[in-house]
């Protein structure tokens, strides 16, 4: 999602259209000279755009999906939930169909770790995710489990995974004043080789890791590695 240039191990191309107009987002993927399929990420609060502002990003959204597959194949379109005082979740979770339903791609929607945005507690993910098409972020349901590798652990094996279309994996490492996300999988507090085996029939996996492309191939090894 970040970084800028691809690697050639890359199946698909994680594109992050935070904020971005249709002819933005087009030229965001166009810059990567791939013809690659891709997983589009909306928007989330970044540099004055919000998940809340879905209704107003809506027409945005249909027309930079319709666009892009003309080029290339959309697999999907992971979505943040927005904040619980600003939309209510019916309303969000409308807006997520109508996507859906003038696009003809899925809309994957991810968990998060704030208590102020919908899909922050373990009970609400595991719920939701036997009724809806899902992208699990491993470090925001660590934090949502209170930083317990336990938790997490149970966490996971129950929530319904055939309606679960993407992690994204990166460990999560504290000190007494910050917490930081996007670690390499070996660089943090989550014990991943406990919890990998129970996600390995979820199809797309992408690594949210700080560095460049000898990073990202050094830590899909990596992952494949722990995975076994």
């Amino acid at each position: 999602m970040s970084i800028k240039k691809l690697s050639s191990e890359a199946d698909y191309l994680q594109l992050d259209i935070c904020g971005h107009s249709p002819d933005e987002a087009l030229k965001r993927y166009d810059s990567y000279e791939t013809n690659l399929p891709v997983i589009l990420h909306g928007d989330w609060t970044k540099k004055g755009f919000s998940e809340n502002n879905i209704k107003c990003r809506l027409n945005d959204y249909i027309e930079i999906v319709n666009r892009l597959q003309m080029r290339t194949k959309v697999m999907g379109f992971t979505m943040h939930p927005t904040f619980r005082s600003k939309v209510s979740f019916e309303d969000f979770w409308l807006y997520c169909k109508e996507l859906e339903e003038f696009t003809g791609v899925e809309v994957w929607i991810e968990n998060r770790s704030n208590h102020r945005i919908w899909l922050s507690s373990p009970k609400e993910i595991i719920e939701f995710s036997s009724m809806h098409t899902m992208t699990i972020d491993i470090g925001q349901l660590y934090i949502s489990c209170a930083y317990s590798n336990d938790v997490l652990r149970e966490t996971l094996l129950k929530i319904h995974w055939d309606n679960v279309r993407e992690i994204h994996c990166a460990n999560v490492k504290r000190t007494e004043k910050n917490t930081f996300v996007a670690r390499k999988l070996d660089d943090g507090e989550i014990i991943m080789q406990d919890i990998l085996p129970i996600m390995d029939a979820v199809p797309y996996w992408t690594l949210e890791i700080l560095g460049g492309v000898p990073t990202f191939e050094n830590q899909k090894e990596l992952l494949t590695t722990l995975k076994c």
